[in-house]
C-alpha cells in the first residue's frame, strides 16, 4: 500500500502562533522524510527537497528516486502546510491526482492536527491506523494531551511522577509561583503551555525572581525571546538529573506497543539526538520506563488515539523517574528508529544507534560534506551494517552536521561518533 507522508511540522499542536526562527528550523528539517519513503509514495514537503541529498538518501536505501513523488507547495515558514496547498493549485491538482492513481492508500501526517485532519477529509484519503474520520472529542484530546499542562494532567491521574508545579495564565501568576519552588531549589523550569519540544524552555535562578521588579524583569526578558507566544506557561521544580530518558509508542487498533527507548540528548533545555537502546539505566529504572509508558499508551489507546507518541522523563541525580511530557505526534526519534530497522532488518545482532548534530565550518556544503564523509572511511557501510549516515541537508540554514550512526554495540558508535566530529570540527 502507498502512503502520502505529510511533513507538517509546522503544525496547531507544536505551534500555535509559529515563531520565525522556530518554523524556520522546523522546515529546514522537513526533508529527512525521504528516508520513510518506499517506491510508489509521494512526500508533500514544506521545502524543496535539495537534489544532492535526494540523490545521496536514495543510494543509502537502495531506492530507484524515479519512483517516488515530491510535492512542496508555494508558500512562506509561518504558513501551515495544509494552508500553502490549498493555496497553491498546481500542487493541490498533484496531490489529488496521486490520491485517485493510489485507491486505498493513506496519509501518514507528522501531527494530527485539524487543518491537515479537514485536508485529508476533504480529498477522502484516510489517515493511517484510523477505520474512521476522527472525531472532535478525539481532535480535542490530541490538542489537550500535547500541551504542558495537558499531558501533567492526565500523568497525575494515572499515576506516574510528575515534576512539582503548575499552570500559571500571567506573569505575575509565573513570578508568584516560581518564586515558592526556588525558595526550595534554588532554579525552577518555565515552559510555554504549548506544543509538545522545548521551544521557549528556559530557567531562572532564586536570584532572579527577587526584588519587586521581579515581574517586570521576567516579562521584559520573555517578549525579547519569545514575543509571539501567548503568556500561558508551565512552572516547574527544576531538578538536577544524569539522563533525559524517553520511551516511543506506536498505538495501533489492536492496542500500544513499545517502539524503543532512549536516552535524550538536550543542549539548552531543548531536545537534540537520542541513543538508543538507553546506556545510563539499571533494570528497574528501565522497567518503570516500560510500565509507565505502557500505562499512558494504554490509556490513550482507550481514548482512540492512533499513531505514534511518547513520554519524556528526567532521571533525578536522586535516582527518580518524573515524567516531562508527551510528544502527541511523530517525534525527532522516529523516522530513525524507521531507518535502523529498514537497513539493518538483515543482521540477527541488535544495534545501538546515536543521533545528534554540531555546527561545522569545516564545509561549504553537502557535496563536500559527502566528500569528507566518504574520504574518512565512516559513512555507511551495507555489507556490515554499520556507519555513519547524514540525515538532513540543513547546512544553508544553521550549517548544523545532522548525523546518525549505527553500531553493533555502544563504545564503537561512540568512537565513530567522536572521529566524526573531530573531522568536520563540529561544535556544539
Amino acid at each position: 500500500m502507498s502512503k502520502l507522508f505529510f511533513a507538517n511540522f509546522v503544525n496547531e499542536l507544536m505551534t500555535t502562533v509559529p515563531g520565525p526562527g522556530h518554523a524556520r528550523n522546523l522546515t529546514a528539517g522537513a526533508i529527512r522524510k525521504i528516508w520513510l519513503a518506499e517506491p510508489g509514495d509521494l512526500l508533500v514537503l514544506p521545502r524543496p527537497m535539495d537534489p544532492e541529498f535526494f540523490e545521496y538518501a536514495c543510494d543509502v536505501l537502495r531506492l530507484e528516486p524515479r519512483l517516488v513523488e515530491i510535492v512542496s507547495p508555494s508558500g512562506g515558514v509561518l504558513e501551515y502546510l495544509a494552508q500553502r496547498l490549498r493555496q497553491d493549485e498546481v500542487a493541490m491538482r498533484h496531490m489529488r491526482a496521486w490520491v485517485r492513481e493510489h485507491p486505498g492508500s493513506e496519509a501518514v501526517l507528522f501531527a494530527q492536527d485539524r487543518p491537515s485532519i479537514a485536508l485529508f477529509a476533504e480529498l477522502g484519503l484516510g489517515i493511517q491506523g484510523y477505520a474512521d474520520p476522527h472525531r472532535n472529542e478525539l481532535v480535542d484530546l490530541i490538542y489537550h494531551m500535547n500541551t504542558k499542562d495537558g499531558f501533567r494532567n492526565v500523568a497525575r491521574d494515572l499515576g506516574i511522577p510528575i515534576p512539582a508545579g503548575a499552570r500559571c495564565q500571567s506573569i505575575e501568576a509565573l513570578v508568584d509561583h516560581a518564586q515558592r519552588l526556588a525558595e526550595e531549589t534554588g532554579r525552577v523550569i518555565v515552559k510555554f503551555n504549548r506544543g509538545s519540544n522545548g521551544y521557549g524552555n528556559h530557567t531562572l535562578e532564586r536570584d532572579q525572581l527577587q526584588g519587586r521588579d521581579a515581574a517586570e524583569r521576567v516579562a521584559a526578558f520573555i517578549r525579547t525571546n519569545w514575543a509571539e507566544q501567548p503568556t500561558d506557561f508551565v512552572v516547574e521544580t527544576y531538578y538536577e538529573h544524569s539522563i533525559c530518558p524517553s520511551v516511543e509508542l506506536r498505538v495501533e487498533a489492536s492496542g500500544p506497543q513499545e517502539l524503543y527507548a532512549c536516552d535524550q540528548r538536550s543542549v539548552n533545555n531543548a531536545w537534540r539526538g537520542t541513543v538508543t537502546p538507553p546506556q545510563s539505566m539499571d533494570a528497574a529504572t528501565r522497567q518503570s520506563l516500560s510500565t509507565y509508558g505502557a500505562r499512558f499508551g494504554a490509556h490513550v489507546w482507550a481514548a482512540g488515539y492512533r499513531g505514534i507518541c511518547d513520554v519524556d522523563f528526567l532521571l533525578t541525580s536522586a535516582g527518580k523517574l518524573l515524567a516531562t511530557e508527551t510528544n502527541f505526534r511523530r517525534t525527532g526519534g522516529t523516522y530513525l528508529e524507521t531507518l535502523v530497522r529498514r537497513l539493518t532488518k538483515n543482521f540477527p545482532e541488535e544495534r545501538v544507534w546515536l543521533a545528534d548534530n554540531g555546527i561545522t565550518a569545516g564545509v561549504a556544503d553537502f557535496r563536500q560534506a559527502l566528500l569528507a564523509l566518504h574520504d574518512s572511511g565512516l559513512q555507511y557501510d551495507a555489507e556490515r551494517g554499520t556507519g555513519c549516515i547524514l540525515t538532513a541537508n540543513t547546512l544553508p540554514t544553521d550549517r548544523r552536521l545532522r548525523y546518525l550512526v549505527i553500531g553493533k554495540d555502544f563504545d564503537s558508535v561512540c568512537a565513530w561518533e567522536t572521529e566524526l566530529r573531530s573531522r568536520f570540527a563540529l561544535e556544539a
